[in-house]
This record gives C-alpha cells, sequence and structure tokens, in this order.
C-alpha cells in the first residue's frame, strides 16, 4: 500500500519526514485529525518538541484518558511542557470536571486520590516548621487559617485562625487549646476557660466519667470508676466498682442543697450514714499541732435588720494536746465564748428556762421538806477512769440512785451499762442523771420549814 508523501516506501508516515513546523494546527480543519485515526504509538513525547501542543490548540474532549495507554504519559515526559491550567475538558473516570491547575494556579471543582493495589496515597505539604500565620495548609480566601507543623517541633500538628494557634496535638498524642498541653486535654483561656458538655435534650443526662485499670467498660473491674452527671437539673456524683452498679455518693439539687449520703435532701446540708447503724460523722479540725486557733461551726442570721455571718458558733481549740477545749457563744453587741467544756467540766453561767406561761400543774412543795433533806446522802468520789471525766481530782455530790429513793422527781435516765454506753451501739446510755434545780427547790423548801421552827422556838 503506497503512503502520502512516501513513494516506492511501505512505511506509514512519521513526525521525523516532516520539517520543523511544518504542519501546525492552522493547515488542519477541525476534526481533521482524531485520536482514533492515529496508529497507536504513531505520535510519542519524543516527537514532540516543548511546548509544541498545549491546551489551547486541543478542543475540548479532543483527547480523553482511553486514548492514552497505562504509562505512556509520565511525568518525566510532562516537564517544562504543560504552562497553562489545563481546561475541564480533561476528564478521568472518577475525576469528571476537575480541572487541574498549574504552579501558582487554583484548582476548581473536586480531586479525587484513589486507592490502588501498592501504598496508600498520600497529600504532603514540602513546607516544615510553618507559622500560625502561614500555614501549610490553608484556604483560598483565609490564608493565616488552617493547619501545619510548627517549627522546631517534629510529631506535632497545631491549627490556627486569625493568624493564632489554637490547638496543638503533640507528639505523645496530647491535646492542647490555648496552651501547650501537659496532660491528654489542656484547655487554657485568658478570660474563661471553659468545658461545655451538652445534651441536646430536655431528657438527655450528660456527664463526665473518671476511670482507671485497663478496662474500657465503666465500672467493670476492681478499681473504682467515677461518674459525675447531670440529671434533671440536679448534679450527681457516682461510683461503681466490679461492675457492682453506680451509687451516688453527693448530690447537689437543683436549689443548691447538698446531700452526702442521700440522693433527695430537704436541708441546705443533709449528711446520712450507711444503713445497719453505721457511724455517721462530720469531722471538722485543723492542721498544726497546739495552740489557740480555732476548728468549728459558724451560725448566720438575717431578718432583714440584723444580717452577720457570725451569730452563734461552737468551736474547739486544743492548748494542752491531745486534750480539747469546746466553746460555746452567741452574739450579744459582739460575737464572744460565753461557755465552755473542759475534761468534763462545764463552766459559764446557765440559766434554766423557768416561765410561768410554760408551766401547768403548779402546786407548793408538801411539807416534809426538812426530812428529806436529811435523808439524802452527800458523798466525795472520783470518777472512774476513760470515761471522759476528771478521774484524777476528788469530788463531792450525790449518786443518782441514792438521790431516787428520796426525791425521784429530780432523777432521770436509765441505769449506766457500759456494754451500750462504751461503743455507742443502738439503743446506748450515760447512766442516770440529776436535775440540780430540782434539788435546790427542795433544799429551799426545807430551810424554810427548818426557818420556821426556828422562829417558833424564839416566839415561845
Amino acid at each position: 500500500m503506497p503512503y502520502l508523501g512516501r513513494k516506492g516506501q511501505t512505511a506509514p508516515l512519521a513526525s521525523a519526514d516532516l520539517p520543523t513546523n511544518s504542519i501546525s494546527t492552522a493547515h488542519l480543519i477541525n476534526d481533521a485529525v482524531t485520536s482514533a485515526k492515529i496508529g497507536v504509538d504513531v505520535i510519542v513525547a519524543e516527537d514532540l518538541a516543548d511546548n509544541s501542543v498545549t491546551v489551547a490548540e486541543l478542543a475540548d474532549n479532543a483527547v480523553d484518558t482511553n486514548a492514552i495507554l497505562d504509562d505512556a504519559v509520565t511525568a518525566d515526559k510532562l516537564a517544562n511542557s504543560i504552562n497553562t491550567d489545563i481546561a475541564t475538558g480533561v476528564t478521568a473516570n472518577t475525576t469528571a470536571n476537575a480541572a487541574l491547575p498549574k504552579a501558582g494556579g487554583t484548582m476548581s471543582g473536586n480531586l479525587f486520590v484513589g486507592v490502588g493495589n501498592g501504598a496508600e496515597p498520600t497529600i504532603q505539604s514540602t513546607n516544615s516548621g510553618r507559622l500560625p500565620g502561614n500555614p501549610g495548609f490553608t484556604f483560598r480566601d483565609d490564608l493565616d487559617t488552617g493547619m501545619y507543623q510548627p517549627v522546631s517541633s517534629t510529631g506535632n500538628i497545631a491549627f490556627s485562625t486569625n493568624g493564632t494557634e489554637r490547638m496543638r496535638i503533640d507528639s505523645s498524642g496530647n491535646v492542647g487549646i490555648g496552651v501547650s498541653a501537659a496532660t491528654k486535654l489542656h484547655i487554657s483561656d485568658a478570660s474563661a476557660a471553659v468545658l461545655r458538655i451538652h445534651h441536646d435534650s430536655n431528657s438527655g443526662t450528660p456527664a463526665i466519667q473518671l476511670m482507671r485499670g485497663t478496662n474500657d467498660t465503666f465500672g467493670a473491674d476492681a478499681y473504682t470508676d467515677w461518674q459525675i452527671k447531670n440529671s434533671g437539673g440536679h448534679c450527681y456524683f457516682q461510683n461503681e466498682t466490679n461492675a457492682g452498679g453506680l451509687t451516688t455518693r453527693m448530690t447537689i439539687d437543683s436549689s443548691g442543697k447538698v446531700g452526702i449520703g442521700v440522693t433527695s435532701p430537704d436541708e441546705a446540708l443533709n449528711v446520712e450514714g450507711g444503713a445497719g447503724g453505721t457511724d455517721c460523722m462530720v469531722k471538722i479540725y485543723r492542721g498544726g499541732a497546739t495552740g489557740s486557733a480555732k476548728s468549728g461551726i459558724y451560725f448566720g442570721a438575717s431578718d432583714g435588720s440584723f444580717v452577720t455571718s457570725e451569730a452563734a458558733f461552737i468551736y474547739s481549740a486544743n492548748p494542752t494536746n491531745p486534750r480539747g477545749v469546746l466553746y460555746f457563744g452567741v452574739y450579744n453587741s459582739g460575737l464572744s465564748a460565753t461557755h465552755s467544756m473542759f475534761n468534763g467540766v462545764f463552766s459559764g453561767d446557765f440559766n434554766d428556762t423557768s416561765d410561768r406561761g410554760l408551766k401547768e400543774n403548779i402546786v407548793p412543795i408538801e411539807s416534809g421538806a426538812l426530812e428529806l433533806v436529811n435523808a439524802l446522802n452527800p458523798v466525795k468520789f472520783n470518777w472512774k477512769s476513760g470515761k471522759g471525766r476528771d478521774s484524777d481530782n476528788r469530788k463531792i455530790g450525790f449518786i443518782a440512785q441514792d438521790l431516787e429513793t428520796v426525791i425521784p422527781e429530780v432523777i432521770m435516765g436509765e441505769d449506766y451499762d457500759p456494754d451500750k454506753a462504751d461503743d455507742h451501739t443502738e439503743g446506748h446510755n450515760a447512766g442516770k442523771a440529776l436535775n440540780s434545780n430540782g434539788i435546790l427547790a427542795v433544799v429551799t423548801k426545807a430551810i424554810q420549814e427548818l426557818s420556821a421552827k426556828v422562829t417558833a422556838l424564839e416566839n415561845a
């Protein structure tokens, strides 16, 4: 078969047979040469001078990927040959309508990086050591907002907005927001560092869980896990061990009432011990050794005209450790201790309530009070050691059981039971007690009777 311009030749016309620039696109009518009319390997990259074919000379969709053999066009063959943006007409099976830019240009549409049979594809920034105002991965219209690798911080990733670093993930996985993290999550702000957990439902129960151990399930192992939960506007502090179920240890309700050991506090502070008669104690103490510094409770008052946080108090001090002094005081033109108790002795003035308006069935003491007084048995004694009283010094007084046989009205309580009194079990008692004011009334009546007898003798 003869070929054009190749008389007597059996080989087709090649680019080597044509003078340079002898045929240009200006000499060809539209669609005169298409990829379907060009044999495989008739024109190869080595036959094309640099910049001899540009996108301006190619009609839309004139060359598609089906007409290009695998690996026929490589990066080495394209070096410096594409100097303008490749138009939208260049398509691929999965990147339709994507326009690839030249250096310094822009790209419209979507760019997809597919996964082949080899290594996973990556997108890399060749510039490390970026600054917050010039991040490596950024946005066209917001160049100081993006992601970057900070200067001299290999292994770190930082995020900036408006040219200021906002968050950093360091090489150990710590996350810092507004700060270089010292923990797994570290938040810092000069005005208000607030971490908000918002459950977008009125019935939701947002919570924070604090866990230990290797088990990722809350409360599943021997280490006690804690949870702080907001439910119904109340804040609950709960824990769980060995999948034993959540136990609420403290509650702060929506009105600010605090319950320890109780989930529905009905007072400003409600403390409840465990079941089975276990102790329920509140411990208040100061650090340090002996001295006059106090540990105790102030009671406040506010009635509109008088407002103070120190209307009364109970406090302790221990000037001779380990013995302590318990002080009591109420406001009276100032707050000061009016009574104290030390080594079992109560000091201060005591005024028994005796208002007539509080009493009924009032009758005089019957005659014979002098005989009652004569039947009393005043004694000297020592308190037994270890009973919370001064056992070293001799005392004067009465024995309640003796006094009860003479004036039973002034005795209250039950016989002392050491098994109940010392271990503070249910039903404990401290023994029988006497009403000194009642004894004084009987003694007064006896003196009156004695005075009457003396007067009668004097007038005889």
